[in-house]
């Protein structure tokens, strides 16, 4: 992970450099395996540690780095509920961003095709929607469903979501999933 100033140049880096991993510790001992989408809060960078499977946490004061979520190995659950967040195997987390509120962090969960939800405090996992199937169906969960979810954004009390598969833009609002654009 490159940090840059306005102008794009380097102030530093977080993870080994040419080096694939999921070692955590210092900026220059940690390692990351095609990280991919990130949110930043109060001097915390979040990162969605794609091929490791992991989310991971940067303390940009301290400058170290530590997995939050996932076990390392690409999980196959559709149906987390408060599931203890170390505990729980992960499958291709693609985004992140903070919604409903800065203690829940939403996951783009591309490899199940879902919305997953990292409780901060509770160090949990839930899913927040997608019951699992590959497909295009609005409503409220386990409805709906997802097809590659691989960006989100949060507006307001609304989870924007890029649904790759389906070449879709999709929102999130009060539990219930639309369709904006696309089929």
């Amino acid at each position: 992970i490159v940090a840059t100033d306005p102008t794009g140049k380097i102030l530093y880096t977080i993870g080994q450099k040419g080096r694939a991993g999921s070692s955590d510790g210092g900026f220059d001992e940690a390692e990351f395996y095609r990280p991919q989408g990130i949110a930043y809060l109060n001097k915390t960078l979040y990162v969605a540690d794609t091929e490791n499977h992991l989310l991971r946490k940067v303390d940009l004061e301290k400058k170290i780095v530590t997995t939050i979520a996932g076990t390392g190995k690409q999980g196959a659950e559709r149906r987390p509920n408060k599931s203890p967040a170390h505990e729980t195997a992960l499958s291709s987390p693609w985004d992140l961003s903070f919604y409903p509120n800065n203690d829940q962090l939403a996951i783009a969960m591309a490899g199940t095709h879902q919305l997953w939800s990292y409780h901060v405090n509770s160090e949990t996992v839930s899913v927040l929607a997608g019951n699992g199937n590959e497909s295009i169906d609005d409503g409220a969960y386990p409805h709906n469903s997802l097809s590659q979810p691989s960006g989100v954004s949060t507006l307001g009390a609304q989870l924007y979501l890029v649904d790759s598969e389906t070449s879709s833009l999709r929102v999130l609002e009060k539990n219930i999933v639309r369709t904006l654009i696309g089929t």
